[in-house]
C-alpha cells in the first residue's frame, strides 16, 4: 500500500471522522468551538497542498541526491532495520521539535500547534501549514 493511499485513504478521513464525532459528543455535554475545528481543518487542507507542491519542486533535487548518495540501504522486511529506522525517525523528530520551541523562526510556524484554547483531536492536527517551506 503506498503512503499517498494510507493518508488520504484512511489516515485523513480516520482523523477527520474522530474528531468530528468528538465534536459532535462534547457539543451535546458542554460547549464546542466549532470555529476552531474550522480552523484546523483548513490548516491540514494547506499543509498537505503546501507539502505536495513543496514535494514536487523545491525538495526534489535534495530527494534525489540524498538517494544517490546513500550511505546504506535498510530493507523493510528485517525487524531490526525497521527498529532502527524508528528509532532514528524518532529521536530526528524528538531535535526537530526542540528547535521548534527553541529557534524564533520555526516557533513561528509551530506557534499555531499551541494556539487552541482547548486541547481536543481537531486540535492535534493543527500544526502550521508552512512548515515545511521553514
Amino acid at each position: 500500500m503506498s503512503f499517498t493511499i494510507l493518508l488520504f485513504g484512511i489516515a485523513y478521513p480516520l482523523a477527520f471522522a474522530f474528531s468530528l464525532a468528538e465534536g459532535v459528543v462534547l457539543s451535546h455535554h458542554s460547549s464546542f468551538d466549532w470555529r476552531a475545528f474550522r480552523i484546523s481543518l483548513l490548516d491540514l487542507a494547506l499543509r498537505t497542498l503546501v507539502q505536495a507542491t513543496i514535494r514536487v519542486t523545491v525538495a526534489s533535487p535534495f530527494i534525489y541526491l540524498a538517494w544517490k548518495f546513500r550511505l546504506a540501504d535498510l530493507r523493510p522486511d528485517n525487524p531490526w532495520s525497521i527498529a532502527l529506522l524508528f528509532l532514528g525517525l524518532e529521536f530526528l523528530y524528538y531535535w526537530y521539535h526542540r528547535a521548534e520551541h527553541r529557534i524564533h523562526w520555526f516557533w513561528c510556524n509551530h506557534a499555531v500547534h499551541h494556539s487552541p484554547t482547548a486541547l481536543n483531536l481537531s486540535a492535534s492536527y493543527r500544526i502550521g501549514f508552512l512548515g515545511q517551506i521553514s
